[in-house]
């Protein structure tokens, strides 16, 4: 099948904003290094993990480990091309096919890897996703979000430590742990 229309990412970052300018909650929830992207952030390195956990953790490895050249790796990735199925071995960088990844050169082929997946590969359809949201909500809103916080706003908590809340909250004025109200709130909560 071939991939959606931008025209469709557009609708889906309207779709979002729009849930999110109303208060109203999603339940899907995003990968990280999307809201990060929503919020203009920096994606980084570990982000890998949310969108292919694999290549995040040859690459991890890689960059742990001495004799990568034993890999025959060079600087292409491999994908396959949404409307016709073809495999696509495209460079990193010019003449990437030619050039062996080695112990001296492993930093570089993990950055252009993360650089690929999280940015380059995805530039057009998040270029449009993000047009969507931005005309449901202004950029200078998000200001004041982190990743977490928009990620909470959009999409909730489904599961709350009660225990934990419980061991962290602060009591001021008359109530105190012992107090009866306080009590039968928790008994309730509970």
């Amino acid at each position: 099948p071939s991939p959606p229309p931008l025209m469709m990412y557009t609708f889906a970052g309207r779709f979002l904003g729009k849930a999110l300018f109303d208060e109203m909650t999603i339940e899907a929830h995003l990968i990280r290094p999307l809201y990060k992207h929503i919020l203009g952030l920096p994606v980084c390195f570990g982000d890998l993990q949310y969108t292919d956990r694999s290549a995040y953790e040859s690459l991890t490895w890689i960059l742990r480990n001495d004799g990568v050249e034993h890999l025959s790796l060079d600087f292409t990735v491999t994908e396959t091309e949404p409307k016709t199925g073809a495999i696509l071995e495209l460079e990193l960088l010019p003449g990437g096919r030619n050039k062996a990844v080695t112990d001296a050169n492993k930093d570089l082929y993990a950055k252009l890897v993360f650089e690929h997946k999280l940015l380059h590969s995805i530039s057009a359809p998040l270029a449009a996703l993000l047009k969507g949201f931005y005309d449901a909500v202004p950029f200078g809103l998000l200001s004041v979000c982190d990743a977490q916080e928009l990620e909470l706003l959009m999409g909730g908590m489904h599961d709350i430590d009660v225990a934990d809340w419980r061991r962290h909250t602060t009591y001021e004025g008359e109530f105190r742990a012992n107090h009866q109200i306080v009590r039968w709130f928790w008994e309730i909560v509970f």
